[in-house]
Parts: structure tokens; C-alpha cells; sequence
């Protein structure tokens, strides 16, 4: 996906400038267990920032933020199950600078949409946020200076295949997401400005390495497509 096209599938996103507040990142032992009878689920993603202007923000990571959703409504289920990849050290000043390794992540089986991603002190959110938290000319009004953006969007969003990242894993199941790509076009702390997704599967394959009790296949899958078509 170029960078107009990255940039249209974010029209509806929401950009909010607050400090990280967020779950505690999912995060897996590296002498963990895993194989086709485990009650759990793998997901192996990467991602990067590019930043095209001086960097000035001291927080170098990046957060991606997951929240359930139901398949048949396509929409956000309420006080449904979520984690955080943090991916840290993700800002890549030059274009041809490598991103950092892949995460790996054990969570429960279900479906899974990509609902804000964060950098720093600054958030972009791929949902609605919720009336109340915004002022009469629509920008978002925050409590504090510290918040979760689950807190912050609606509940019971509505989702689209091709706008949003959405993704279903099966108990058992190792799915490899892509690598995602951000960018911003300014030293400002703003939000994204576009999202693109690349896929390396020896860098994958790389980070599943680093857990030998892990056994089974990757599955590659790419959450902008409907299910029918994200496996292969």
C-alpha cells in the first residue's frame, strides 16, 4: 500500500496529543510452551515510525492497541477481551533503516480489530471516540495527562474490512500479522499521518526462533481483507 492509499484509509482517524497511558503490553516468557493443544493463541507482529523531520520525542516506541469485536456485526464488543503490542526503539530516521525485531504475543482466541496506535506522547485512533470526550467544534477532551484509549472510543464501534485491521486466531494457531509502517511528515507530536503494511516472513520466522517451545506452522494473514482471503 503507497502513501495516498495509507492516507485514505485513514480518514476517519482521530488524532489526540496526551502522554502514554495504556494496558500493560501482552508480553511471553521466552521459555514458554506452546503447540496445537494450547488453550491460547500466537500472533507475530513488527512495525516501525518513520520520521521524515527532526525527532524530538524521547519515547521511541511504539503501541499497537487490539480490542475484541464480533464477525457477524463487524462491530466492537464492549468490555471484550484486548492487548497491546509495544514494540520499543521503532522510530526509523532514515528510510533503509532496518525495524526492529518482531513481537511475538500469546492471546486468547477470538477476533480482533486494531483500535489506536501510539507513539510517545501522542495517539491515533482507527475507531470513533466516544461524544463526551469531545468539545462543541469536535476535538477530543481529555482527563489527564495519563489515559488508556479504550477508555476513550466507542464501546460498540462499527468496522470495515479494508479500513480497519481485523484479524480472527483460533486456540492453537500461530498468525503473523505484517509489519506495519508509520510515518509523520513533521518534528511536531501529532498523530500518524498514514499506515501501510509490509510483510517479511523471515523476520518473523526470526522472532519465533527466539522461543523454541513454540511449535507449528505460521499463518500469514493480512487483517485489511475479508477472512475468506487473509490466509494462506
Amino acid at each position: 500500500m503507497d502513501g495516498r492509499k495509507g492516507r485514505s484509509r485513514a480518514l476517519a482517524v482521530l488524532l489526540l496529543s496526551l502522554a502514554v497511558g495504556c494496558a500493560a503490553p501482552t508480553s511471553l516468557d521466552p521459555s514458554a510452551r506452546f503447540d496445537a493443544d494450547s488453550d491460547k493463541a500466537i500472533v507475530v507482529l513488527g512495525g516501525g515510525i518513520y520520521w521524515t523531520e527532526d525527532f524530538r520525542d524521547p519515547d521511541q516506541s511504539l503501541a499497537l492497541h487490539w480490542q475484541a469485536f464480533d464477525p457477524k456485526t463487524l462491530r466492537l464488543v464492549p468490555d471484550g477481551e484486548g492487548f497491546t503490542s509495544l514494540i520499543r526503539e521503532a522510530v526509523r530516521l532514515k528510510i533503509d533503516d532496518p525495524y526492529p525485531p518482531a513481537r511475538v504475543l500469546r492471546v486468547a482466541p477470538g477476533s480482533y480489530a486494531l483500535v489506536a496506535a501510539g507513539s510517545g506522547s501522542s495517539k491515533t485512533f482507527y475507531v470513533p471516540v466516544q461524544d463526551r470526550y469531545k468539545n462543541e467544534w469536535g476535538h477530543i477532551r481529555v482527563k489527564g495527562p495519563y489515559i488508556d484509549p479504550l477508555e476513550y472510543i466507542d464501546p460498540q464501534a462499527q468496522l470495515t474490512y479494508g479500513k480497519n485491521y481485523l484479524f480472527s486466531v483460533e486456540a492453537g494457531q500461530i498468525l503473523y500479522l505484517g509489519h506495519f509502517a508509520f510515518g509523520r511528515d513533521t518534528r511536531y507530536l501529532l498523530g500518524f499521518n498514514w499506515a501501510r503494511r509490509l510483510e517479511d516472513e523471515a523476520a518473523a520466522h526470526a522472532a519465533l526462533a527466539e522461543y523454541p517451545g513454540i511449535a507449528g506452522t505460521m499463518i500469514v494473514v493480512d487483517p485489511a481483507k475479508p477472512p475468506q482471503s487473509v490466509a494462506r
